[in-house]
């Protein structure tokens, strides 16, 4: 697949029903995310308030990734409003099980870890990731992230208990 032609932008409001639309069929794709099918917590209206929220944040970003006007995947940066924890964004990031292993993670990681470097308020990326998602891993490894701690049994699926290994990258 030629994926040359990803575009990758911030999301409008307008399109929070497209976004949730993408959001619940991820959710169904895989079982690395916080969520499971029909577990997303937000409504239409909930992403459109997000949306709206990151837009107008100092340290937070919220972007779309798509092919041929088609959401294939969804990534952010929130940034903390306290005072003592603003320097520090958290990263998540999602792509449709179809475009996995085609550098499309990568490249939406770049743009996130740009914007950041270029963002006069965040000093500190950082990221939680299931302990058996090596791919994913591999890609935050090679953008510089490191290994910064372990959250043991932080994540049930089907009743078997995961570790969480959290990342960071001071940007």
């Amino acid at each position: 697949m030629n994926i040359k032609y990803l575009n990758i932008r911030i999301p409008l409001e307008s399109e929070s029903e497209k976004i949730l639309h993408y959001v619940n069929h991820v959710a169904g794709e895989t079982d690395f995310l916080t969520f499971g099918k029909g577990e997303y917590p937000l409504d239409s209206n909930g992403i459109k308030n997000s949306i709206e929220n990151l837009s107008s944040s100092k340290n937070s970003i919220m972007l779309i990734a798509e092919l041929d006007n088609k959401i294939i995947g969804l990534a952010s940066i929130k940034g903390y409003d306290k005072v003592r924890m603003d320097h520090v964004g958290d990263l998540g990031i999602t792509i449709m099980k179809d475009y996995w292993g085609q550098g499309i993670g990568k490249q939406i990681v770049d743009f996130l870890l740009k914007w950041a470097k270029n963002n006069e308020f965040l000093y500190k990326v950082n990221l939680k990731v299931r302990h058996d998602n090596l791919k994913a891993i591999k890609i935050y490894k090679d953008f510089g992230f490191n290994k910064e701690g372990i959250l043991l049994d932080d994540f049930k699926v089907n009743k078997v208990y995961y570790n969480h290994i959290l990342m960071g990258i001071n940007v």
